[in-house]
Parts: C-alpha cells; structure tokens; sequence
C-alpha cells in the first residue's frame, strides 16, 4: 500500500530488501513504522537531523561568501590609506 509522502520529498530512508540496498521515500506509514520499530524520540531526532543537514551546508556557504568580502572591504580600506 502506497502512502502519502511528506512535503519534502528529498527525505528518503535506507531500506535493505532482498540483499540489495534501496533508498525509500518517506511515507506517513513508514514513518509510523519507524516510531514503532525505533522509538518516537529517535525518529524525530534523525528527522530533524536530515532536515537542518541542507540548512547547514547554505550557512557555511553564506559565511564564506561573508569571510570573502569581508576580506575584499579590508584590502580595499588598506588600498585607500
């Protein structure tokens, strides 16, 4: 039975059927399936772990981006004096 898969659509889980790996799209009921396997707290955790995952590579590219120009105002500042 086909559930319905959550807004995001990047989140997949690893499902090992067959002696073969294959990524999964979450659904409501593996999600279920997972709280009832793992636990709640686990399932949340990883979720919430997966999600901010993304989050984190655009916060370090920002940064970065942030650091570079920063450095470029101090070159230009010391170019000026």
């Amino acid at each position: 039975m086909k559930g319905r898969v959550f807004k995001e659509p990047s989140l997949f889980f690893i499902n090992f059927s067959g002696g073969e790996f294959f990524l999964e799209p979450i659904t409501i009921d593996t999600f279920l399936k997972l709280i009832g396997e793992v636990g709640f707290p686990i399932v949340v955790a990883t979720y919430l772990l997966l999600r901010t995952n993304g989050k984190m590579d655009k916060l370090k590219d920002a940064i970065l981006e942030l650091k570079e120009a920063v450095n470029l105002l101090k070159e230009e500042l010391q170019r000026r004096e």
